[in-house]
């Protein structure tokens, strides 16, 4: 884990962090070098004293490889990375028939194989795979509870069961939402929060919704359905709005704040001529939800106005996190986060000023940008517990 998380360590080094004495260190770092998941660096950088240069051991992330495999409605979506969790090679192909499931994993496993062999490895150097899907995902039972897309894929264990059997040399198979794969990039961004509790969500770019995770030490939070860190799907009343969600309530926290619907909110908050430039393109329909995001942090009062009501829905569901499981830090994305200073300067203020009881309370808020993430970090978790699982002589 030393070497894994924090870098290059001597073998003095290492018994200084574990307590371990310089023999005991010995000994493990020969057996971890046999096994190759441990290497020499060679010599480093001789004592002031000038004595004998130490030996420098690393981490081979190169060791094992691990795969997401994120079957999205259209296309899938293949992430190789390595054992620290960046992604070394992906791929998006998409189905030739998306309605049917067998010619979906015919064209998945076939991708999968030719991805391995066009990287240089074989498929006995993955230590697990992981199948992303959005819905509602019961991971502990390896189980689709609730498609959202692909409503003729079958649910249960099938998904599951068809690729342990089209991937037998793959250990571990694991199936888990995608939302939950995507908050585990918060780990390779902030790797001192691997050891605490933190609730994510980010907010779709595409309107697509919100993906919510909460995170213990690591490891995803689930709940008894599956139903934890759903956190686009906490309702929000609205006497202004109702709008119908596939979860079958109204006013869903992900359709009230789906990009599309800044353009609805700047109509509705438009009650006079105050900016008359930005009223033409109202009447004209030329206003779209980015120039609204944009105008918001050039000063725009309307545009902040409408950006307010973006904030105080992200306030109310935070404040509903904190009262359901108050977790350390929240890590927030997407794209209001990733592209207006005043969505994230105006929620930090309020948070800031949040209290309850008369008591202010000290909400570590953080933001994140997923652009380019690529699905980096889909794997830690599975890597983690491949890691765990391993055994040395």
């Amino acid at each position: 884990s030393l070497l894994r998380e924090h870098g290059n360590y001597t073998v003095s080094e290492i018994s200084r962090e574990s307590n371990l004495s310089v023999t005991t260190v010995i000994k493990i770092i020969d057996k971890l070098k046999q096994s190759g998941i441990v290497v020499s660096l060679g010599k480093g950088i001789s004592t002031r004293e000038g004595g004998k240069k130490p030996e420098v051991f690393a981490f081979n992330k190169q060791y094992k490889y691990a795969i997401t495999i994120y079957m999205g409605q259209q296309a899938a979506k293949y992430i190789l990375t390595d054992l620290s969790g960046y992604a070394v090679r992906v791929e998006s192909i998409p189905y030739s028939n998306t309605e049917s499931f067998e010619s979906c994993v015919q064209e998945t496993e076939l991708a999968v194989r030719a991805m391995v062999k066009a990287y240089g490895i074989a498929m006995e150097d993955l230590c697990g795979m992981c199948i992303g899907l959005d819905g509602i995902i019961d991971s502990e039972n390896y189980s689709v509870i609730y498609p959202i897309h692909n409503k003729t894929w079958p649910t249960g264990d099938a998904i599951w069961r068809t690729f342990t059997k089209c991937f037998p040399d793959v250990a571990d198979i694991c199936i888990e939402n995608s939302g939950r794969l995507v908050g585990q990039y918060i780990f390779l961004e902030y790797p001192d929060l691997k050891d605490k509790s933190v609730a994510v969500f980010t907010i779709a770019g595409s309107g697509a919704g919100v993906a919510g995770v909460l995170f213990n030490r690591g490891k995803a939070i689930r709940g008894a359905h599956g139903l934890v860190g759903e956190i686009g799907h906490i309702t929000i009343p609205d006497i202004r709005h109702s709008i119908p969600c596939e979860c079958g309530k109204t006013n869903c926290f992900e359709k009230l704040v789906n990009i599309h619907m800044l353009v609805e909110y700047a109509k509705e908050s438009l009650y006079a001529k105050e900016e008359s430039e930005l009223y033409d393109k109202i009447q004209k329909n030329e206003l779209k939800p980015m120039d609204i995001i944009h105008m918001a942090d050039d000063g725009s009062y309307l545009c902040q106005k409408v950006l307010d009501i973006i904030i105080d829905y992200c306030f109310v569901v935070i404040e509903n996190i904190m009262l359901t499981c108050d977790p350390q830090y929240y890590v927030v994305g997407g794209v209001y986060a990733e592209n207006s200073q005043y969505f994230r300067e105006q929620l930090n203020s309020r948070l800031k000023n949040s209290r309850f009881f008369n008591i202010e309370t000290k909400i570590n808020l953080r933001y994140i940008d997923f652009q380019n993430y690529n699905y980096s970090g889909s794997t830690l978790q599975m890597i983690d517990d491949y890691l765990g699982r391993m055994e040395f002589d």
